[in-house]
């Protein structure tokens, strides 16, 4: 019986177009997928210290149902022009509550307000700035958190955290009092 078999020459370069093929698909997609996950992993990097509460005006505290909580930005304008808000979680224990304020947004009365009750859009501080913000809950917040919010609307971690104090000589319901 004859037997006729692949000769060694064309079984090579079989091997060689597979592997080949197989470089050309990690190439197409794996490698873009890899660094696009890069990319958005290392996005925040810049934005860790960016926003911190800011105690120079006392308006980091709880009043009733009302809570402040007074923003500033730091960093250089250039950091500014890549964040488009920010995301405040007001906690208590076994309780917490996350607001968003996107700059431009149209303010949300009787759940997140500006300090400055004629405001009816949201701000956002830019470099060095500070913004105070009062939310209004029947809740009893202790704490709050924020996280810097970049255009391509990726939440960054936590930049800063403080413990709400009650309100002494600050009315939060008449700011100008």
């Amino acid at each position: 019986m004859m037997r006729r078999g692949v000769s060694a020459v064309i079984a090579t370069v079989l091997l060689v177009l597979l592997t080949l093929t197989a470089v050309g698909v990690i190439a197409a997609f794996i490698i873009p997928f890899v660094k696009n996950s890069l990319d958005d992993g290392t996005a925040c990097l810049t934005y860790r210290d960016y926003y911190q509460f800011e105690e120079e005006f006392k308006m980091n505290c709880r009043q009733g149902s009302l809570h402040g909580a007074s923003v500033r930005a730091a960093g250089s304008e250039g950091l500014a022009e890549e964040v488009s808000g920010l995301r405040l979680t007001f906690s208590e224990e076994g309780s917490a509550k996350t607001v968003k304020v996107d700059a431009g947004a149209a303010v949300k009365l009787g759940e997140l307000t500006m300090l400055d009750p004629a405001a009816g859009t949201f701000s956002i501080p830019g470099s060095g700035e500070v913004r105070t913000y009062v939310h209004t809950s029947s809740e009893a917040y202790t704490k709050v958190k924020v996280f810097p919010v970049l255009k391509t609307g990726k939440v960054c971690d936590v930049t800063d955290e403080i413990t709400l104090k009650l309100c002494v000589g600050v009315d939060l319901a008449n700011p100008g009092a």
